[in-house]
């Protein structure tokens, strides 16, 4: 994985390419993007929750964060791969109803008062076809967030885009630099 950023004084843009998959995504100068270290606390979080919601306990070895950006609590914008063994579009969409199933199961058991509604759609990035999984969380008098899961089977990886937002603006932040995205094809 190369990642280039481009800092100076002022914040800029950075963009990252990621050569095993022929990415180049530029993620916009108000979030920022964390280490690896970061990176890696936030997805041990994350299965430390799935774990105390549902007793699932996730199998990250083959797991790797290609870029972690946060904006704000409750913004944020990951990428990542995954070897996938089982090697083809149909195995990845079971395996991601399994994953959609644990996670809306997490949610509904660590915010008990919330209300839940989710969707599945296809989303094109590039004139590449991602499954998307929307989960909008309604929180009791306190607005609503979504979080969203993209996947897709790509040169032998469970190549996943998460994001989390809490406002519009946000959303349409993190859409607008999907949109701008390129795959060396």
């Amino acid at each position: 994985m190369i990642i280039f950023f481009s800092a100076a004084a002022q914040q800029k843009d950075s963009t990252c390419t990621f050569k095993e998959i022929g990415w180049r995504v530029t993620v916009q100068a108000d979030f920022q993007i964390a280490d690896n270290q970061k990176a890696e606390e936030a997805t041990q979080r994350g299965l430390g929750m799935v774990k105390g919601a549902t007793g699932v306990k996730g199998d990250i070895s083959h797991f790797k964060v290609l870029v972690y950006a946060k904006n704000s609590p409750g913004n944020m914008f990951q990428a990542s791969l995954e070897d996938f063994a089982r090697g083809s579009d149909s195995g990845l969409r079971k395996t991601m109803k399994h994953v959609k199933d644990v996670l809306y199961t997490t949610i509904a058991k660590e915010i008990p008062t919330s209300a839940l509604d989710s969707i599945s759609s296809i989303q094109e990035i590039d004139g590449m076809s991602f499954d998307k999984f929307d989960l909008k969380i309604t929180l009791e008098g306190r607005g609503e967030a979504h979080t969203i899961m993209l996947s897709k089977y790509y040169k032998g990886y469970d190549f996943g885009i998460t994001y989390s937002y809490i406002n519009d603006s946000i959303k349409q932040e993190i859409e607008t630099m999907l949109q701008n995205s390129k795959f060396d094809k």
